[in-house]
């Protein structure tokens, strides 16, 4: 823990202020990483739970469009994939909600969104709760050396966090057809 304190400590201190245009550091309990690519250094910025400081500071620093901003801010939003110029892309997608209600009925209920922002220099994921699965792709894809594999590799693991759930009701089906007929 003191370890990852310190990386991230460090990493406020000499990436965090150098990278964004501010004197006020708005990222202070969030992971930085920072990943070597093709063409030098790519920063992949994970924020869980954002500020609209941090949400209006990341639009500034990334001249990101204002309605991409207001989506990945609106929990209830379908996903989506949009091409914001020729360089720059956001994703919507939505992982099943492990701990909702077995009554659960909705999209908000039985399922969270997760933002991505990325382009040829930078990878942005922004979630409302702590994607486990997220912390397992960067362990083992940190020295991949395009962003593009990055963000496939988070669709994967958003995708697969529904395939209990669909077991589960597949055999549900089973059972009841079995029973009826």
């Amino acid at each position: 823990m003191g370890e990852t304190n310190h990386f991230v400590s460090t990493l406020k201190n000499n990436a965090i202020n150098n990278t964004f245009n501010t004197n006020k550091n708005i990222f202070v309990n969030r992971m930085l990483t920072i990943i070597p690519n093709n063409h030098g250094l790519f920063k992949w910025i994970d924020i869980i739970d954002p500020t609209n400081e941090d949400m209006a500071q990341i639009e500034r620093d990334f001249n990101l469009h204002p309605s991409s901003i207001i989506d990945s801010k609106q929990a209830e939003h379908l996903p989506k994939f949009e091409t914001l110029d020729e360089d720059n892309h956001f994703i919507i997608c939505r992982l099943y909600e492990d701990d909702c209600n077995t009554n659960a009925d909705s999209l908000v209920s039985l399922t969270r969104k997760m933002a991505i922002f990325y382009g040829k220099d930078y990878l942005i994921t922004i979630q409302r709760k702590h994607f486990e699965e997220l912390e397992q792709v960067k362990a083992k894809y940190q020295n991949h050396t395009h962003v593009l594999e990055i963000v496939c590799k988070i669709l994967k693991a958003s995708f697969a966090t529904f395939d209990d759930p669909i077991k589960k009701l597949d055999y549900d089906i089973d059972f009841f057809e079995t029973v009826s007929f």
